[in-house]
C-alpha cells in the first residue's frame, strides 16, 4: 500500500508539473495567471508530502511537512479566486490582501511551531501506514483555526458554485460546474477523512489535491479554460452589444451571451419557441421588449453541406427606429399640412362658386350632410357592406363641396342669368362637369390618394348623369354612373329645391318630395331616392326651416 501511495504522489507530481509547463506556453491572462499559482501550490504540497513519506529522520519529516504548508494555504485562496472569477463575482481588493496575510500569519506560525506549539502542540515520529515511519501530532488551538478557515473556504466555493448554477444557460456551462463541484467534494472528502483519523496516518487531503488536480486538467484542456484565445473569443461574444443566442441542431440552447441574459432573464435550456412566443412581441421583423426594439436575426450554422444548429442575434434598433419614427412622422404632419393647406385651396375655389352663383354657404353644408346620410343608410344593406366603408363615406362626406367647383370657368352671364339658358348657353354650363374634373385632377392628384382623387373627380364629372341614361357629359345610364354620383345628384338637387335663391322662393319638403318622385327611375337611383326620403320622413323635425 505504501508503494502505491508513494507512486500516486510521483504521478501526481509529473501531471502537475506537465500542466505548469503547459500553461507557460500559453499566451499569459489573469485567468492563465490563477491558474499556475494554482498548480505551483498544489506541486509544491504534494513534493513536500512525498518528502514526509521517504524520511528517515524526526528533523527531516518536520521540514517536509513546513514545505508542504508553503502550498496547503495559497492554494484554497487561488482556488477560492479561480471559482470566484469563473462565477463572475466581484470580490473587494481589501478582501484579498486579508485572506492573503491570514496564510503568511499561518506559514509563520507553522515554521515557529519550536517556539509556541500553538499550532501543533507535540509533534512525533511514529510507525503507520504500511510499516513506514510518520509524523503524527497533537493538534493546538491554531490548527483548529486553520481548519475553520478551509471550511469557510469549501462553504463559500460551493455557495459560489450554486450562484453560477443558477446563472447558468448553455450545456458548456452546466458541465463546467459539474466538474467545480467535483472538484469541492473531492476536496472536502479527503480532508472529511483525514480528520476522522481512519487512514492510520496516511494524509487523504493530499490524494485529494492530487484528484483536484486530474480533475482540474480535464477541465482545463476539455474547455480550454486557460487559452488567451479562447478566453478571449468568450470575452469578445460577452461583451458583444448584441444579443446572441447560439442552438444545435436540436434547438437546444448551448450558448447565450451577457447581453442576451439581460434581455431574456427567464431564458433557460430549450426550445427557442419558448423565447420568442412568451419573452417578447413581435412585428414585423422588429422585437419589443421592454423599451427597447431589436431587430430579429438567424443564421444556420452549416459546414459542408451539414447543418449543426442556428446563430440568433437580437440587433438594439431603438434608436434606429425612434429616429425613423420621428421623422416619418414630421414627414407625415407636413404631408397632412400640405394636404390641408391644397384642400383650402380648393374648398375655397368652390365658396367663390357658391358665392358667384348667389347662393348660401349652406349649400356646400347640406350636400355634404345629405350625402353622408345617405351613405351611412346604404352601408347597412348587405349589397353595400364591404363597399360602403368608414373610411369611404368619410371621402364622400369630404369630397361632396366640390361638386360645382368647374362652374368657377363659366361666365358670370351664363352663371348668373335669372332667366332660362339658351340652347348654346346651356351646353356651356353643361362644361362645368368636365372643368370641375379637370380642376381637381390640376390640384389634387400630387396631394391625395388615389381613391380620394377618384371619388372627388366622379362626383364633380358625373353628378349631372341620369338614370336613364340622359344625362350629361358622358350620358352613363344606370349602375354605370359611380355610387358616389348618384348619391351626389339626389343631394344636390334637393337642397336646390329646398333653399331660397335670388330667382326663386324655397320649395316645401312636400313639394320637393312630389317634383323629385316624378324623376324616381328616370333621373334617380330609385333605391337610392326611396332610401333618402325615408330620412327625411323621419328626420322632419331636423329639416322643418327650410
Amino acid at each position: 500500500m505504501f508503494t502505491a501511495a508513494l507512486i500516486i504522489q510521483v504521478i501526481g507530481l509529473a501531471i502537475v508539473f506537465g500542466m505548469i509547463c503547459y500553461t507557460l506556453a500559453q499566451k499569459p491572462s489573469v485567468p492563465s495567471r490563477n491558474i499556475l499559482v494554482i498548480l505551483i501550490c498544489t506541486g509544491i504540497a504534494l513534493l513536500g508530502y512525498l518528502f514526509e513519506m521517504e524520511a528517515t529522520t524526526m528533523e527531516t519529516a518536520v521540514l517536509a511537512v513546513k514545505i508542504g504548508y508553503l502550498g496547503k494555504p495559497f492554494l484554497l485562496l487561488a482556488t477560492f479566486y479561480f471559482v470566484a472569477r469563473y462565477s463572475k463575482i466581484k470580490t473587494p481588493r481589501w478582501l484579498f490582501w486579508i485572506l492573503c496575510s491570514l496564510c503568511i500569519v499561518f506559514l509563520g506560525i507553522i515554521y515557529t511551531n519550536n517556539y509556541h506549539h500553538l499550532y501543533y502542540a507535540e509533534v512525533r515520529y511514529e510507525e503507520g501506514f504500511g510499516g513506514h515511519y510518520w509524523t503524527t501530532s497533537t493538534k493546538g488551538p491554531l490548527y483548529w483555526v486553520y481548519v475553520a478557515m478551509n471550511v469557510g473556504y469549501f462553504i463559500a466555493n460551493l455557495v459560489m458554485s450554486i450562484f453560477a448554477t443558477k446563472k447558468a444557460i448553455s450545456k458548456k456551462e452546466k458541465r463546467i460546474l459539474f466538474y467545480m463541484y467535483a472538484l469541492i467534494a473531492v476536496g472536502v472528502l479527503g480532508y472529511i477523512i483525514y480528520l476522522t483519523g481512519i487512514t492510520n496516518g496516511y494524509d487523504t487531503t493530499i490524494l485529494g489535491l492530487l484528484l483536484d488536480t486530474i480533475i482540474m486538467s480535464l477541465l482545463f484542456w476539455r474547455y480550454s479554460l486557460f487559452d488567451a484565445l479562447a478566453l478571449a473569443k468568450d470575452m469578445a461574444l460577452d461583451i458583444y452589444s448584441n444579443a446572441l443566442v447560439i442552438l444545435d441542431s436540436a434547438d437546444t440552447v448551448i450558448f447565450i451571451n451577457k447581453t442576451a441574459k439581460e434581455l431574456f432573464p427567464g431564458i433557460k435550456e430549450g426550445s427557442l419557441r419558448k423565447l420568442t412566443d412568451e419573452e417578447r412581441r413581435k412585428v414585423g421583423d422588429l422585437y419589443y421588449y421592454g423599451d427597447k426594439i431589436y431587430r430579429f436575426n438567424l443564421r444556420a450554422i452549416e459546414q459542408n453541406g451539414n447543418s449543426y444548429g442556428t446563430i440568433i442575434e437580437f440587433r438594439d434598433v431603438t434608436n434606429d427606429v425612434n429616429y425613423n419614427k420621428r421623422l416619418n412622422e414630421a414627414v407625415e404632419q407636413r404631408t397632412k399640412e400640405i394636404k390641408n393647406i391644397q384642400r383650402q385651396v380648393v374648398y375655397g375655389f368652390a365658396n367663390m362658386v357658391e358665392a358667384r352663383d348667389q347662393e348660401t354657404g349652406d349649400h356646400i353644408k347640406n350636400t355634404s350632410k345629405y350625402v353622408k346620410m345617405i351613405a351611412e343608410a346604404l352601408s347597412k344593406q348587405d349589397k353595400y357592406k364591404g363597399v360602403l366603408t368608414e373610411a369611404i363615406m368619410a371621402i364622400y362626406e369630404d369630397v361632396a363641396p366640390l361638386h360645382d367647383v368647374g362652374k368657377i370657368v363659366i361666365p358670370d352671364a351664363i352663371l348668373l342669368k335669372p332667366g332660362r339658358l339658351t340652347p348654346e348657353e346651356f351646353e356651356i354650363m353643361k362644361t362645368h362637369t368636365t372643368s370641375g374634373a379637370k380642376f381637381i385632377d390640376d390640384n389634387l392628384a400630387d396631394v391625395e390618394t388615389k381613391e380620394y382623387l377618384e371619388l372627388a373627380r366622379n362626383i364633380a364629372l358625373h353628378h349631372h348623369e341620369r338614370y336613364d341614361g340622359n344625362g350629361y357629359p358622358t350620358k352613363l345610364k344606370g349602375e354605370d354612373i359611380p355610387l358616389e354620383a348618384r348619391i351626389m345628384a339626389v343631394a344636390d338637387v334637393y337642397d336646390a329645391l329646398t333653399s331660397k335663391r335670388p330667382y326663386k322662393e324655397a320649395f316645401s319638403l312636400e313639394k320637393a318630395k312630389s317634383i323629385m318622385l316624378e324623376g324616381r327611375g328616370t333621373q334617380f337611383d330609385p333605391e337610392i331616392l326611396d332610401i333618402f326620403f325615408e330620412i327625411i320622413d323621419k328626420e322632419q323635425n331636423i329639416f322643418s326651416s327650410k
